[in-house]
């Protein structure tokens, strides 16, 4: 008599199952870590266009403003030292000797940020793979 070894149907199916429950748990959640990792590249190049503007102040007495630029290690004109992150669209605009606007968003990310010289800062929702500022 020989005696096959070997999985039935009933215990692949099980396999299966428990990979498609684990699966279904686990990608929402990266997708969402994702996303927020993403939105904290904007949010970084922001404060860094910030200090990039308070540093190009302290030499000029004046505020600039800066074109969009789309761009990874993309190098912002008159602010030495600043670089995108990958997928990062940004400009500074209504520039004056008082106050700047500064904006940023992330390509893949789901917030769209925006801060001026006195460091407030507001957060809107916009859509993924859709940039909101003009001219990206």
């Amino acid at each position: 008599m020989q005696h096959n070894q070997g999985f039935t149907l009933i215990e692949l199916i099980i396999v299966i199952a428990i990979i498609g429950i684990l699966a279904a748990i686990a990608l929402p959640q990266f997708t969402s870590y994702r996303t927020r990792a993403f939105n904290s590249s904007a949010m970084s190049d922001l404060r860094n266009i910030a200090t990039g503007e308070e540093a190009y102040y302290i030499d000029q007495q004046t505020y600039i403003n800066l074109p969009s630029i789309v761009g990874f290690s993309a190098s912002l004109a008159n602010l030495p030292g600043i670089r995108l992150s990958k997928n990062i669209c940004a400009n500074v605009s209504n520039a004056t000797s008082m106050d700047f606007t500064v904006q940023t968003e992330n390509l893949y990310g789901d917030m769209h940020y925006q801060s001026s010289q006195t460091g407030s800062l507001i957060k809107k929702s916009k859509l993924l793979r859709v940039y909101t500022i003009a001219g990206c």
